[in-house]
């Protein structure tokens, strides 16, 4: 289906002044209506109505909302039972509404809007018959706000600047949810380096293929914004490396290999932004090499389980696809299937998702969606493969291509066709092949009919007019070889360049070996401290542990005087109270004896020692 391609005229003045009066409107309205809860809460909410009114009446600034929300989606706390991204998407698509009534815009269609609407179509059928409806309802829904997405995008993505600018907001937000991920991972709050409400592979999935678009912003003719683009594509590094996500890695993997192969000038950026991102790991790693192994050891508990828990899932998916070849199961209705499909008893460890993107849509919503899911894939690689030959947009469409490649390898291993970049890429993708192909020069099979009458009329000139002909045919290409001589005149200036920056990318390439080089010599300068530091540790433990046995010994040998002197006190006491006792007998003895010899004589007197 050939797309059509109609131009859009200036803002309808009629729209103009309703426009303005809705919003004096609305915020005299929110000022009034909460006033009644105080300056304040007036306010937050005249605040939040201008806002949500600026995004109605400007799509680029809604794009750029939605872009931002994507990454930090966990972070948002559901609102009436619907994510941010949801209400932002309903915001795009109001915006997109308000654009094409006020500017009186005919919208472009080709065959990548048929199979976006064809799998939508499929997905709310599937919905009718799904187990448990309000969970199909939820999946639709959010699939539907993706392809509203995809279609804004594909309308309004064509301008160089709006999407630059979408770029920047995909990446700031990507920044900072890679920020907060590494400040989770340091403070011990997630096991790996990801959002608290956010799964690590999908949390990985959405950096690694915002990290080419991000690479392309280093293109930028404000030179001083490039070490901020550095900076973030090392903190998404960082974040994406310690969230420990295979599925990440072996995406990554296979876009830098696409890339080296399309391009081979572009090695050295990618050895650059290799040892940028080993360099930023190693930063985050060597601050809590504890936290670090602990990450790993994490990771390899589970990792036996999740491959063999995903490779049941793929084996039911696979069988549950063939039992429901038509509409599949339903939209996010897999984990009710999962201890079915597999032979489990119930209340065991279930799966809520298939882990494979592509299995996944062919489970839950039949074979013909997967088919057509494929065939979208198919159309946007195309395209791009298409636009990565012409000059002016190849670095655009190749950071594009290298998206789609890290997604779509990333999707073998986790499902991900719920998620933003599939469609934010294949619309900025259809946008940039559209508007290329507007721009390029008719074909001489294009361009026959409109020559025809000129050519009917050239056959009617006389000899005299001929010669003029002729002679004005060998003035113009005179003109155009030397236009021709001068633009390889430029072309060579243009290679001379490119030969420099070759040159100068080389030198920066050798810097950052010897940095590497460096780096790892400082490395094992640390690890022979460490081992230094943990020998004196042992070392000092040991002499700790004899001067504590030898305390102790002293003090057992201390105890053990104490007991001896108590005993001895105790035996003093004793002979005191014998002696006492004695003493006692002595003095009765001595009365008795004087008693008796007073009896004998009465007249004797008491001498000194009598009582």
């Amino acid at each position: 289906m050939n797309s059509t391609a109609l131009d859009h005229g200036p803002p309808s003045p009629r729209l103009s002044l309703p426009i303005g009066a809705f919003a004096l409107g609305a915020a005299a309205t929110f000022a009034a209506g909460s006033a009644a809860f105080g300056p304040r809460y007036a306010l937050i909410l005249l605040l939040g109505g201008g806002a949500v009114l600026v995004c109605l009446l400007r799509i680029d600034i809604a794009v750029m909302v939605l872009a931002a929300t994507a990454p930090l989606e966990t972070e948002f706390s559901n609102l009436a039972g619907t994510s941010i991204t949801k209400l932002v998407g309903a915001l795009c698509l109001g915006s997109f509404a308000v654009e094409v009534v006020r500017r009186r815009r005919r919208l472009h269609f080709d065959r990548s809007h048929v199979v976006v609407l064809g799998l939508l179509a499929i997905a709310m059928i599937s919905t009718l018959q799904a187990r448990d409806e309000a969970t199909a309802v939820t999946a639709t829904l959010r699939y539907a706000s993706f392809a509203a997405v995809y279609i804004i995008l594909a309308e309004v993505a064509d301008r160089r600047e709006l999407v630059r600018r979408v770029v920047w907001a995909l990446s700031l937000a990507s920044t900072i949810a890679a920020y907060i991920a590494l400040q989770n991972y340091l403070g011990e709050r997630t096991v790996v380096a990801t959002l608290k409400n956010s799964n690590a592979t999908d949390f990985a999935f959405i950096l690694v293929t915002t990290l080419p678009l991000t690479f392309w912003l280093l293109g930028t003719k404000r030179r001083w914004l490039r070490p901020v683009v550095i900076a973030m594509i090392a903190t998404m590094c960082a974040a994406a490396a310690l969230s420990l996500s295979r599925s990440a890695v072996v995406g990554v993997s296979l876009g830098l290999l696409v890339f080296v192969i399309t391009d081979r000038r572009r090695v050295p950026l990618v050895v650059g932004g290799g040892i940028l991102a080993i360099l930023a790991a190693v930063t985050v790693i060597h601050s809590n090499p504890a936290r670090f192994q602990n990450a790993l050891l994490y990771k390899e508990k589970v990792a036996d389980v999740n491959v063999s828990t995903r490779l049941d899932a793929w084996h039911a998916a696979a069988k549950l696809a063939a039992d429901h070849p038509l509409l599949g199961i339903g939209p996010g209705n897999f984990k009710l299937y999962f201890t079915e499909a597999t032979g489990r008893p119930p209340g065991t460890y279930n799966i809520l998702v298939v882990h494979d993107a592509y299995l996944d849509v062919a489970a839950e919503l039949g074979f013909v969606a997967a088919v057509l899911f494929l065939l979208y894939l198919g159309i946007v690689f195309a395209r791009l493969w298409g636009v990565t030959r012409l000059a002016e947009e190849r670095s655009y469409a190749q950071a594009l291509h290298i998206s789609l490649v890290i997604a779509a390898t990333c999707s073998i291993f986790i499902s991900e066709q719920y998620f933003l970049p599939f469609w934010l890429i294949g619309g900025l993708a259809t946008a940039v092949w559209r508007s290329a192909r507007e721009a390029a020069p008719p074909t001489a099979a294009a361009a026959a009919p409109a020559l025809a009458p000129a050519v009917a009329t050239v056959q009617h000139y006389d000899g005299a007019m001929e010669t003029g002909s002729t002679e004005q045919r060998e003035r113009r290409l005179r003109d155009e070889f030397a236009a021709t001589r001068a633009q390889k005149q430029r072309l060579r200036q243009v290679e001379l360049d490119v030969a420099k920056r070759e040159r100068a990318l080389q030198l920066q390439g050798a810097a950052l070996e010897e940095t590497a080089t460096r780096l790892s010599a400082l490395t094992e300068e640390l690890k022979g401290r460490e081992l230094d530091l943990a020998t004196r540790e042992a070392v000092m433990r040991s002499e700790e542990a004899s001067r504590a046995a030898q305390l102790a010994e002293e003090e057992r040998s201390l105890a053990a005087r104490e007991r001896e002197l108590e005993r001895h006190a105790a035996e003093v006491k004793r002979e005191s109270e014998m002696l006492r006792e004695e003493r006692n007998e002595l003095q009765r003895r001595t009365r008795e004896v004087w008693s008796r010899e007073r009896a004998l004589d009465p007249s004797r007197q008491p001498g000194p020692g009598d009582p």
